[in-house]
Order: structure tokens, then sequence, then C-alpha cells
């Protein structure tokens, strides 16, 4: 997926800047869109509380809170 696409895409679905998790140092080595996780997860809780008391996964969260392609989309974009 290119920079712009993934913009694009990023911003439609969760609604922020991907800019705020980019990993930039790794986007230049592997030539593709990679976010931080951590950053990201760190996002997720802000927004829904610790999930991980629920039991629920990363993923589960964002397709609870999205959809499977959103989920889809986070695991494109960790590498």
């Amino acid at each position: 997926m290119t920079l712009p696409a993934a913009h694009k895409l990023f911003r439609k679905t969760f609604h922020v800047s991907l800019n705020m998790f980019l990993e930039r140092e790794l986007m230049l080595l592997l030539g593709k869109p990679i976010i931080n996780i951590v950053k990201f997860d760190d996002w997720l809780h802000e927004k829904f509380g610790n999930y991980e008391k629920q039991e629920l996964s990363m993923k589960d969260i964002i397709t609870k809170h999205y959809d499977k392609f959103a989920a889809s989309q986070i695991e494109e974009l960790i590498g």
C-alpha cells in the first residue's frame, strides 16, 4: 500500500491521522507505511479502556468497534 493510500484509508477508518503512529525510519527501510503498534495500542486504550481486562485482544477491539477490514488494515501496517 502506498503512503497516500494508507493515509486516506486510515483517516476514513479511524478518523485520525496516520502520522500519529508512523515509524518513519522503518518506513524508509522497508519502503512501505509502518505504524508503531505500541502508540496505536495506547490510543485504543484511551478510546476503549483496558480491553485486556475483558479478555479482548487488539484485533478483537478493532473488529468490535470498526470491522474486520480495519483489523486487517492494522495487520498490514505493523509489518
